[in-house]
This record gives structure tokens, sequence and C-alpha cells, in this order.
């Protein structure tokens, strides 16, 4: 073989292991590296179900973790301590910043390169590997994307169940990337029963791919269309995916039981983890905030209720009806924060509904003019959560409760 050949033989290796992007700067390019499903089925040793994100590997992340910050990538050193702090206040994972660069043993050597990346787990037990960053991706959502595929996490989008949440038009998406945007086989990944998650920031944006700047994913429940792509940071069930993966035996002795899809604080097993929209020991209350919200619990019934509420303010509310019955919202009309320049409303930021029947996931977000909006909850129960962040904010929304 000549030195073309051997060359251009790297260059192909070098294209299966990396998932180059050609715009690594646009939030629609998910920059995540996954290690061949081939390279994967070696480690299979059981059959998973569903609700599914973590890469069955066998080789897991031993703490602390070691990290090194290459000194002339000019990267924001700051900015990425704080981002994996935050994962650290949240889990059992622990960081060790290191002043060299690390070699012949697991670790993660962090470079500034020209693209956002990491391989999908740690991919051996005598080795270092690489996660790259251009300075444009400094910022703690994006860090932690890219150290969550490090730590294990895999593209929400990509879950064997996805097809039943969301349609991929392969046809819009750039040929060279469609491998991306296929949905790995149950095989391939450990499963919690967590379900699927449209608010997860492991989840690609409604244009990821995209050849003309058209949508290439909608999801079936169109009133969360403007919910994936969130980008500031892992989210609830990013944060439990990964403390079931990497502590669950810390708290599995224990006998308080968590509520609303609680689970144990790995770093106080007397207390719960809460999903947004609840709190208290076992999350078993709603929030309460003192922001002149007024009556936040309410009750449903056959005829139409309205709920209006107004201003600069975060409120929850929390409506419940017959379990004989579920419940049938309208977002009458609303001036709410506007949505970031991808289209995404951001939580915390405008209005989230939650109508699903599991309470840890994200509800649907709505920003901006919305109105005449219809949706209906999956069981007799949904909480809302409205943020005004100017005086001209407001919302409107009726709610009656309707036979199954």
């Amino acid at each position: 073989m000549n030195s073309f050949q051997i060359f251009f033989a790297n260059i192909l290796v070098l294209l299966n292991i990396f998932e180059i992007k050609s715009n690594f700067l646009q939030r629609n390019n998910f920059n995540g590296l996954e290690r061949d499903s081939n390279m994967l089925k070696r480690n299979i040793q059981e059959r998973t179900k569903r609700s599914i994100r973590i890469r069955k590997v066998d080789i897991k992340w031993e703490f602390p973790i070691k990290y090194w910050i290459d000194p002339e990538s000019d990267l924001n050193e700051t900015i990425i301590d704080d981002a994996l702090k935050d994962i650290s206040d949240k889990t059992c994972i622990t960081w060790k910043k290191e002043s060299s660069e690390i070699f012949n043993t697991p670790g993660l050597n962090v470079r500034n390169r020209n693209l956002c990346a990491s391989f999908t787990g740690r991919s051996s037990d005598n080795k270092s590997q690489e996660i790259t960053f251009t300075p444009e991706c400094v910022y703690k959502g994006r860090l932690q994307h890219e150290f969550s595929h490090a730590l294990g996490l895999v593209h929400e989008n990509r879950r064997p169940d996805s097809q039943n949440y969301i349609d991929i038009s392969f046809d819009k998406v750039k040929s060279k990337d469609i491998r991306k945007l296929q949905p790995f086989e149950s095989e391939e990944l450990l499963s919690f029963n967590i379900s699927y998650d449209y608010g997860s920031q492991l989840h690609a944006d409604s244009k990821v791919y995209s050849e003309s700047g058209s949508l290439t994913i909608k999801t079936k429940d169109p009133n969360y269309q403007n919910t994936i792509g969130q980008d500031t940071g892992l989210q609830y069930n990013d944060f439990k995916q990964l403390n079931l993966y990497y502590c669950g035996r810390i708290c599995s002795d224990k006998k308080l039981k968590c509520k609303n899809g609680g689970y144990l604080y790995s770093k106080n097993c007397k207390k719960c983890s809460c999903p947004p929209h609840y709190g208290g020991s076992d999350c078993s209350k709603g929030k309460f905030l003192k922001n002149n919200c007024g009556k936040i619990s309410l009750t449903a019934k056959s005829y139409k209720k309205t709920l209006k509420v107004a201003g600069i303010k975060k409120c929850y509310y929390y409506i419940n009806t017959n379990s004989k019955y579920k419940i049938q919202l309208t977002i009458e009309s609303s001036d709410l924060p506007q949505a970031e320049e991808n289209g995404v409303c951001v939580r915390g930021k405008g209005l989230e509904v939650l109508y699903r029947k599991d309470p840890s996931v994200m509800g649907a977000m709505f920003c901006g003019n919305t109105k005449k909006v219809t949706m209906k909850s999956e069981n007799n129960r949904v909480s809302i959560y409205y943020v005004g962040t100017n005086t001209t904010n407001f919302l409107e929304i009726s709610y009656k409760n309707i036979g199954k």
C-alpha cells in the first residue's frame, strides 16, 4: 500500500469514528459522537424494553473522572469547571482536574478543535479519550451535552421508541447525516423506564441536519414542536438517567418512596430529588411561590372555567378532576416572552403546560402570542408553569373535565 492509500484509509477510519459537522456553530447540528453499533454489540448482555438512553457498555467511569483542559486551547476553563460542578451537585459523579495531559489511564482531554464532539461513554480501561469544543461551544448547555455523551447518554430522538413521538423527514436531511438520526435497536441501550422527554438537553431541534432549512423533525403532538431543542443545560430526566446509572445503589435500601417521578437524592438518601413542578421530602407537594399568583389549586368541572395571570412573575398552577375524567385546556390568548432565534421556547421563559401522565417530563412549551390552542390531559391532572418577564405578558387559559 503506497503512502496515498495509507493516508486515504486513515481518513476513512477517522470519518467513521467522528461525526464531523459542516456547521458546528449552528444549534441544530448535534455533535455527540456515537461509536459504531457493531463495536457496541460485543458488550450486549440482555434485551431491554423501553425508555432507553444510556448505551449498554461494560466499562463504567470510576470516580473521580479525570479531566485536563489544554492550556493552549483558548477555552474558558471557568465555564467548563462550573458546568461539571453542576453535574456533580446533582449526581454522585465527581471530577478531578489535572494539570497535565492524561495518558494511559481513563480520563478526558479537553481540546479546541473545529467541532464540538465526544465519544459516547468510556472507551477504554487504560487509555484517555478526547472531548473537543470550539470557543463558541463553551456555554453550559453545549458543554453538558457533550460531557453527558462521554458519560454514556445518547440523543433522546434516537431512542428505539422515538417513532411513537416524532416523525423524521429523511428526504429533507443531508444524505451524509441520515444515519445520525436513525433510532438505535433496543439491544444497544439500557432501560430505566423513563418516559420519552421532548425537553431533554439531548433532544435534537426541529431543523437538525436540514438540507434546506426546513423542518426535519416533527413532534406527533404538535403542541411540543417548540419544546424540542432545549439548550440551557441538562434537564431533570437527563440527571435522573445519570443518577440511576451511576448512583442507583447508593440509596437502594432506603424506605422513602418518591412520588411524581422523583428519585432518591444520592447525596442525601433521606430526601428525594423532585421534578420541577413538585417538591417536599417525597415530591408529593406542589410548588407554592409567593408571587401574587392567586389560587393555585384548581378543580376542573364539566363547565368551562378560566385562569388568568399577568405581569412579571413566576407561578405554578395545579388543575385536578375526578379520576373518571380527563382535562381539556385551551389557551384562549396570551402574550408571552419570545422564542429563541431557532424557534425553541425555553423552559423558564413563557408557559409550560404539563398534561402528560408522567409528571417528571417537560411539559409543552409556549411563547410569544399564542391563542386557541387546545390540549387534552393523559390522566386527571395538569400542572402549569407561567413565567412572565415583562409587564405586558399575560395568559388566559380555559379548562374543563371531559370523558375518557
